[in-house]
């Protein structure tokens, strides 16, 4: 494809752009070099990954505060979006939009401002979040200088479905650029430095079309790009880019994706992730897809994932769903009735804690699924070495609702496990013999009229026993779990304790870019055979 092909039919360029596809490869060689080349090559694909997806990668995590965070109406302004150049072949995707609505931006710059780390003292979110990810690199680009003159407000990362290629993907970045040419001269001056880091001495022979030789035979380059639209695609795979920019179906016209956002509400939101763990699966190798059968099973998994992120003034918040999700025999419909209550009568001066309900009888299909396979061999004999029986003292052990917590510190620390189970007394026998083999005397296993509770110290049993621990009154987990009592599983963590765990490998620089960190809160529940779930990450 070349810089004068007509882009997709029927799309209305910006005026600031030339509705036309890029198509622009560097990747130099030569024949008599082969077996260099193909090293070399490689190695400059792995460092184009780097800077492309990895950097973006960066710039979506620290943008939502959350790893790559998961809307029509989503990003403010027109224009199209990433999913309106995407191919509908596109398989996982998560899109930030670095320019959102006046209450996002200030809440955004806020949380962004108590890290020093990202120096975020403008008013300029865009700045603050990039400016870091392009400046820290070895290929002489800066963001005041080769980014910001030409970056739009729109970037996303993505898995393209790439059948025939030995990864089954084509991972992409793709940014919003507002001028073709700064754009264009930034990509070049970024090709060429890769390149040259990349091959560091070997000479480049042109190739026959006069351009410079491909880096590698499969057809991977240190760096490619192409454009679509006001959008510039980023890959190390010149082909398989030109065929992602040429789609005629675009991911927003597909009827999964476009039903899938709006069931999050995403709109006004900073962010947007979405995957078909189904077409994921279908575009892995059939090599890889016969190691993951023999690890998981045959049931091949099924089933979509989408979130929203939004930013508020004190937290970060993921809500999300989950559409037909079943994965090694855990089917996400078939979810147990919320139940928080062992959950939030543990001590409150837990620093991490965990509950689901039905998770025995999730946990036993899990095994009715892949217990049989070699990854798993061996867990009968040891489980019968033990005096247990498998699959069903996991359904008794781990019961009707299940909560354990942790506290951390100098000597030790605490360990609380509290169940309801339909069989305490053989849930204890089974439990027995497991905490014998931890060599700690003092541990405590007390059966109980609905299930049992095992703990490290008297005080944390009969907290837990009674319901009198009282963590689901605390400040802390109200502000980082919402909705408790109608979840089905939750997942907290006091992130002080665990960052003091660490403290003596940590930094002075780095303790003071975690000191705002105060706490994850994940809750879930099920939804007329969906799944809700929200997670939110409070900052002190």
């Amino acid at each position: 494809m070349t810089h004068d092909e007509a882009a997709r039919p029927g799309d209305q360029s910006d005026p600031a752009t030339d509705p036309v596809t890029d198509a622009v490869a560097f990747g130099p060689g030569t024949a008599s070099d082969a077996d260099r080349a193909d090293r070399a090559g490689r190695a400059g694909a792995t460092t184009a990954r780097r800077i492309v997806t990895g950097g973006l990668a960066v710039v979506l995590v620290g943008g939502v505060a959350w790893g790559a965070s998961w809307a029509a109406g989503f990003l403010t302004g027109g224009g199209p979006q990433p999913e309106d150049v995407l191919p509908a072949s596109t398989v996982a995707f998560a899109k930030i939009d670095l320019n959102p609505s006046a209450g996002q931006k200030v809440n955004a710059l806020r949380l962004l401002q108590r890290f020093p780390k990202l120096d975020a003292d403008s008013d300029d979110l865009k700045a603050a979040l990039v400016r870091k990810a392009f400046d820290e690199n070895d290929y002489g680009l800066t963001y005041d200088a080769d980014i910001a003159p030409w970056l739009g407000d729109r970037a996303a990362v993505a898995a393209i479905a790439a059948p025939g290629t030995d990864d089954g993907v084509l991972p992409v970045a793709v940014l919003e650029f507002t001028d073709r040419d700064k754009m264009t001269a930034a990509m070049e001056k970024l090709d060429t430095a890769v390149t040259e880091r990349s091959w560091s001495g070997y000479a480049a022979e042109p190739s026959g079309d006069g351009g410079v030789g491909e880096a590698d035979p499969d057809g991977d380059e240190p760096f490619a790009y192409a454009v679509r639209d006001s959008y510039v695609f980023l890959g190390d795979n010149q082909a398989e880019l030109d065929e992602a920019v040429a789609a005629e179906q675009v991911l927003a016209d597909a009827d999964t994706f476009r039903s899938d956002e709006e069931a999050v509400d995403g709109d006004g939101k900073v962010g947007l992730a979405w995957a078909d763990l189904g077409a994921v699966y279908a575009a892995v190798p059939a090599t890889d897809k016969k190691d993951l059968t023999e690890a998981f099973g045959d049931s091949a998994p099924t089933g979509r994932v989408t979130a929203a992120t939004s930013v508020e003034s004190d937290y970060v918040e993921v809500t999300g769903r989950s559409s037909g999700l079943e994965l090694a025999g855990f089917n996400a419909a078939t979810a147990a009735d919320p139940g928080t209550e062992l959950l939030q009568g543990l001590p409150a001066d837990v620093h991490v804690a965990f509950s689901a309900t039905g998770l025995g009888e999730a946990l036993v299909n899990v095994y009715d699924e892949i217990g049989t396979e070699p990854l798993f061999g061996t867990l009968d004999d040891q489980a019968s070495s033990r005096g247990l029986k498998l699959p069903e003292d996991l359904g008794i052990v781990f019961g009707t609702e299940f909560a354990a917590g942790a506290r951390f510190a100098d000597d030790g620390g605490e360990v609380v496990v509290r169940a309801d189970s339909a069989d305490p007394a053989r849930a204890v026998e089974a439990l027995k013999p497991l905490l014998d083999l931890t060599g700690e005397p003092d541990l405590v296993l007390d059966r109980l009229d609905t299930g049992y509770v095992a703990a490290t110290s008297d005080d944390w049993a009969t907290a837990a026993a009674d319901g009198t621990g009282g963590l689901g009154g605390t400040v802390l987990f109200d502000r980082a779990v919402a909705d408790a009592d109608n979840a089905n599983l939750v997942v907290f963590l006091d992130l002080q304790p665990l960052v003091n765990l660490f403290r003596d490998w940590l930094s002075p620089e780095e303790l003071r870019n975690l000191e705002p960190l105060e706490a994850l809160g994940i809750s879930a529940a099920g939804d007329g055979g969906d799944v809700r779930f929200t997670g939110r990450l409070t900052f002190q």
